[in-house]
């Protein structure tokens, strides 16, 4: 607990957003967390807040303060804009532990589907449908908590330099791994 308020104290809460999702109100850890004065941001603060309260939500006290511990808000270069992302370096079997007992909520869609998946690339669209349709079957029927564990290190494909990159959801978290979350 000591080291989560001492990230709260050092995340900036220089702003806000609307306090309210599908997933209720947002917890005040995650607007803190997520929170930007820059008016560029809004979009990445609604991220930012969705996918804090997907690891909060309906979890144990201390599932939900595991699973925030050193979060940042994000990093940027210095001199650019720097809109927040959560970065959770904890991930749901580093607090497995912690954990023990709590379920989570799990929508469809998924925040963090449609962050893994989202692409500005028109000529992507079939891809992002395809990249959607699988994050969200990966976690279809299951607890939030073993969602988390599943989506947990996935990104949006990779390409090479100068390339159009459309999303792929690789999953480098496997069923096997995230059995202690997924006996469900």
């Amino acid at each position: 607990m000591k080291s989560l308020v001492m990230v709260l104290v050092l995340v900036a809460a220089c702003g806000g957003s609307d306090t309210s999702t599908a997933l209720g109100d947002i917890d005040a850890r995650c607007k803190t967390l997520c929170a930007s004065n820059e008016p560029t941001c809004g979009s990445d603060v609604t991220t930012c807040e969705q996918e804090c309260q997907l690891r909060v939500q309906n979890m144990a006290p201390l599932c939900g303060t595991c699973l925030l511990e050193h979060s940042n808000g994000g990093t940027c270069s210095a001199g650019q804009v720097c809109c927040p992302s959560p970065e959770f370096p904890n991930s749901v079997m580093d607090c497995g532990s912690a954990c023990a007992g709590s379920v989570g909520v799990n929508p469809s869609p998924h925040p963090i589907c449609n962050d893994i998946c989202s692409s500005s690339e028109a000529s992507c669209s079939t891809q992002v449908q395809s990249c959607l349709d699988s994050c969200d079957a990966r976690v279809a029927g299951v607890s939030g908590l073993c969602a988390l564990c599943l989506l947990e290190g996935a990104n949006g494909g990779t390409c090479a330099s100068g390339q159009v990159c459309c999303p792929s959801p690789h999953f480098p978290t496997s069923v096997n791994a995230c059995a202690s979350v997924c006996q469900n």
